[in-house]
């Protein structure tokens, strides 16, 4: 048997000296390394087993609602600077034209505010958060069927 040397291999055998005599073979128990746990990316969340997904949604639910405040303020702001160029260009231009920049405020929002029903159906379709939801019906309709009886 030849001495080579495995830093895997849990017993390893220790190099003899040469020599005339004969000399036993000596292994040494080498105690295996503990695993580490997975390291997760700097900054990543962390979730619980079975709660990730609603967590998951809470953040695609608030990643939506940012979205509509961010519409809302597109379209105050296009509502303000029209009501300002129409107050400048004529006398009591920002009462007559208000129904205009009105308009044109509330299509602004609109369309910024367009893909956000898309997003919250896309943050619910989630594999996971679907057969959380099933699971739960299941549950719900089976109570249902025993107390309805």
């Amino acid at each position: 048997m030849t001495a080579e040397k495995n830093d895997n291999a849990t017993l390893h055998q220790v190099p003899s000296e040469p020599g005339p005599a004969a000399r036993p073979i000596v292994f040494e128990y080498k105690k295996p390394k503990k695993k580490k746990a997975k390291a997760t990316a700097a900054g990543a969340a962390q979730y619980t087993r079975g709660l990730e997904d609603v967590q998951v949604v809470s953040g695609d639910w608030l990643r939506a609602t940012r979205k509509a405040v961010g519409a809302l303020a597109k379209g105050l702001e296009t509502y303000e600077r029209e009501r300002l160029r129409s107050a400048a260009e004529k006398t009591d231009g920002a009462l007559e034209d208000f129904p205009y920049n009105a308009g044109k405020a509330a299509s602004v929002w609109l369309k910024e505010a367009s893909d956000i029903p898309l997003d919250i159906a896309e943050a619910a379709k989630q594999r996971s958060y679907a057969k959380r939801a099933r699971k739960n019906l299941r549950r719900v309709s089976k109570l249902l069927r025993v107390g309805g009886r």
